[in-house]
């Protein structure tokens, strides 16, 4: 079951609720004990909504009834601790036409945000830092940031073509993306005939346990046009368009809209599904001309790969997977990534991935999945190496936007920030005073990386529970050597200490 579930999208939203609230505590430098008594009941109602049929979403109703209660209260105090902290680290000037950007990650990040008005800016944000704004004013405006860059839609009778800076594709009547390639007719990810956003509709009668698992013969139960789609291009401009897509199947409805933005380098698809099923499955399908052996999902801290073909035992075994937060098929220069905020189920098949939106199973809750869903997911197309794309940055992005309140705040230095290698910051924490900063290589390659502090502080490397391995030593700088998929997790001793 995905996040999107009525049931269980409340661990999506308590997830990223206690990474800000824990990154603003660490920005803060101190923790009171009432604040660190909140973070502590939130993170222990998140973990023990972790296991098993919770977190599959397969329980009875009894259980997600009591799930949901427990991550909306806990998602309740984090939000009022975040509006409390807020003003304590930022000294907020009141100007309602004025709205602050908080960066809660530890890399920068620019991309495309929407207001609470509605509006959207592009931002430009650093690591752990805040940018005030004014969306009226013309430094803002997505012209002044891209003179040279446009996004051009030509209308025909059979669609849309869409010209990118760094792509381009061609989106079809029924909504179904045709001919994606990079910036060059060279770099072509799609042969003619394959088709990316396309939705199918099966019938998912389960032999035995019928939510939690699914047969190896799903392919094989397709409802033939079962699916009625109609697409209209809603709005276009030099900086970017958006076209509607209406989905008919069944008993259900959803409704799509595909984005696309100059300075953004992935087609963003917003979808709400009004579900009323019962055995059946919903799946969306990317098919591409790329040739490989396997398909990059990831996992905690990295990536793990797996075939995307049935020649052998264990490989037919792999029919559907799961996966964190993308999933990829790159040949040595090129591949693309589906990035998505919710959605753990999926796919793959030689050059195609399949990402699976919902099932209706009837045991052991009848009402399994019944009602309204919203989710994201992205294309990216890359025209280098894995390694060498924005897929995992783009991914975090899409799982953690910006926090955005009213009013001019003033910038603050980030306590820490990567300033070379492909290493992330992961955790920002305070632990007894003291601060902690976890950082991973999420590539399957050794990265040499260098974290930077502010200012002169006493570090210790430290296991993952924060004891010290090491004695602290003085310095403003932090060079790592890390393996493939390494984890360093490191001890700042508090000003006092430090002293």
């Amino acid at each position: 079951r995905p996040f999107s579930s009525p049931r269980v999208m409340f661990r999506k939203t308590g997830t990223k609720a206690a990474h800000d609230t824990e990154t603003l505590c660490a920005l803060c430098g101190h923790i009171s004990p009432s604040d660190e008594e909140i973070l502590q009941h939130a993170w222990r109602n998140l973990l023990l909504c972790q296991f098993h049929d919770v977190a599959g979403g397969v329980g009875i109703e009894r259980v997600h009834e009591d799930a949901n209660r427990m991550l909306e209260q806990s998602c309740s105090m984090l939000h009022e601790l975040q509006n409390q902290l807020i003003p304590r680290l930022y000294a907020i000037q009141e100007e309602p036409d004025m709205v602050t950007l908080v960066n809660t990650l530890g890399f920068p990040r620019q991309e495309w945000v929407k207001l609470p008005d509605g509006r959207e800016v592009f931002a430009q944000v650093e690591a752990f830092s805040t940018v005030s704004l004014s969306p009226a004013t013309p430094t803002n405006d997505a012209a002044s940031k891209f003179p040279n860059d446009a996004v051009q839609v030509i209308e025909s009778k059979e669609g849309w073509q869409v010209m990118h800076p760094l792509y381009s594709f061609r989106i079809d009547r029924s909504g179904q993306i045709r001919n994606l390639s990079g910036s060059s007719r060279e770099s072509a990810l799609q042969d003619e005939g394959q088709l990316m956003n396309e939705w199918r509709f099966y019938r998912n009668v389960q032999t035995v346990y019928d939510a939690w698992e699914l047969d190896r013969d799903w392919p094989e139960q397709i409802l033939p046009n079962a699916v009625e789609s109609h697409a209209d291009c809603v709005s276009q401009d030099t900086h970017g368009c958006e076209f509607r897509i209406i989905h008919t199947f069944g008993n259900s409805r959803a409704e799509e809209l595909i984005r696309v933005r100059v300075g953004d380098p992935t087609i963003r698809c917003y979808v709400r599904v009004d579900w009323h099923e019962r055995h059946k499955m919903l799946k969306v399908h990317f098919h591409s001309n790329l040739v490989t052996q396997d398909a990059i999902h990831e996992v905690q801290f990295g990536y793990v790969r797996r075939p995307t073909h049935s020649s052998t035992p264990s490989a037919s075994d792999r029919y559907e997977v799961c996966q964190q937060r993308f999933s990829a098929i790159a040949e040595e220069e090129r591949g693309f990534a589906l990035l998505n905020d919710c959605i753990h189920g999926i796919s793959s098949d030689r050059g195609e991935l399949a990402l699976t939106l919902l099932r209706a199973p009837q045991v052991p809750d009848e009402n399994n999945n019944l009602g309204l869903h919203e989710m994201t997911f992205s294309i990216y197309p890359f025209m280098c190496s894995f390694a060498k794309s924005q897929t995992t940055e783009l991914a975090v992005c899409l799982n953690t936007p910006l926090l955005a309140f009213t009013g001019r705040a003033e910038s603050l230095a980030p306590p820490c920030r990567m300033i070379s290698g492909n290493a992330m910051i992961s955790t920002l924490m305070m632990d007894r005073g003291d601060m902690i900063i976890r950082v991973y290589n999420p590539l399957a390659t050794r990265n040499s990386s260098r974290l930077q502090l502010n200012g002169t502080r006493k570090a210790a490397p430290c296991d993952l529970a924060g004891n010290e391995m090491e004695d602290a030593v003085l310095c403003n700088e932090i060079d790592m050597d890390l393996h493939a998929f390494e984890v360093r997790t490191y001890r700042l001793c508090n000003m006092h200490s430090a002293q």
